[in-house]
């Protein structure tokens, strides 16, 4: 039986009674794909600003037991404002690891939901039934139903399988990156996920509350994050999902997804777009410039990333192939 969902003694489940309204309820999934700290939060927010998505947020994770019943009552914005009122009291607005602005209506990962409610954060067969109630209450409460639905979540990453056996209609958008910044990036997000300046996940994530509630598990993690072994620890686990990744492409006819670079998508911001635009086949209308989303200043590895950095692009290789990044 599923966990009922309450973040923070804030909402209570009443959806259930509203449910059986998802029936009928259609949409076409946006995936990006990618690994963590690859691009996929800014490439996610530049194709929002489009207005050509619905789009997951994070007020579908802290009022996911009552999307509907705000919706069927008209409370969606008050909600909405409620939240926003909270979040800037708390002094939270601030993702602090990526210098996102968190407000209830700013893009997340929809994995979030699965996770809170005990099940695994990233999309499987198994449980398809939450992923795609998810799906259907995003799509019942957009103002606009027609429009596709874009969705981002990191575990997904080895879930591309899964994704298109369950939703054979699916679109994917894989996103890569230099695996030596990945590995530097992700260091960087582990080690201020275990400080005190990150409050704003343990408002949406259980997870995150939970290990920096536990002394044992930060002094753990802070250990296993330190210079001599972070660097370490993340190549070898991020290493181990190479090969269900690029399996879970081998059956994929090419029309089924597209490949973006985030180092192309930081030089050619506009261009990226279009093309992944044009591969939608959505029409941008708007006049928009996506050089504001991307950062100004180079990105500085670690000491301990730059000193191994081949030991750890070695470890890629298969990734880098299939991404063209051994042709740099």
């Amino acid at each position: 039986m599923r966990n009922t969902l309450t973040r923070n003694g804030y909402y209570s489940d009443t959806d259930e009674q509203h449910l059986h309204l998802l029936k009928d309820v259609k949409y076409q999934p946006v995936f990006i794909i990618g690994l963590m700290r690859s691009g996929t939060t800014v490439l996610q927010e530049m194709l929002v600003r489009t207005d050509l998505f619905n789009c997951f947020s994070g007020y579908h994770v802290l009022a996911y037991g009552n999307i509907l019943d705000n919706f069927l009552n008209s409370s969606e914005k008050e909600i909405i404002q409620e939240i926003d009122d909270k979040i800037e009291a708390s002094e939270i607005s601030n993702r602090v690891v990526d210098s996102a602005k968190f407000r209830a209506r700013s893009p997340y990962e929809y994995g979030m939901v699965m996770q809170n409610a005990g099940y695994q954060l990233q999309f499987c067969k198994d449980q398809f039934d939450l992923a795609d109630e998810i799906f259907r209450k995003i799509q019942f409460t957009a103002s606009n139903p027609e429009k596709p639905l874009l969705l981002k979540n990191p575990a997904d990453f080895v879930s591309v399988a899964d994704i298109k056996s369950c939703l054979p209609e699916a679109k994917i958008i894989l996103i890569a990156r230099d695996p030596v910044h990945i590995i530097n990036s992700q260091v960087k997000y582990w080690r201020l996920f275990l400080s005190e300046d990150t409050s704003s996940f343990s408002y949406v994530w259980r997870m995150h509350k939970q290990i920096n509630s536990i002394p044992l598990a930060k002094t753990f993690g802070n250990l296993l994050l330190s210079p001599p072994l972070g660097w370490r620890y993340l190549t070898w686990i991020n290493s181990l999902f190479q090969q269900p990744y690029l399996k879970s492409l081998v059956n994929l006819d090419p029309s089924d997804y597209i490949l973006v670079k985030y180092e192309e998508l930081c030089q050619y911001p506009d261009e990226t777009i279009t093309r992944i635009l044009d591969y939608l086949c959505l029409d941008n209308q708007q006049d928009l410039n996506f050089q504001d989303f991307i950062e100004s200043h180079p990105t500085k590895l670690l000491p301990e990333i730059s000193s191994n950095a081949a030991s750890i692009s070695q470890r890629f290789t298969p990734l880098k192939q299939f991404w063209g990044y051994d042709q740099y």
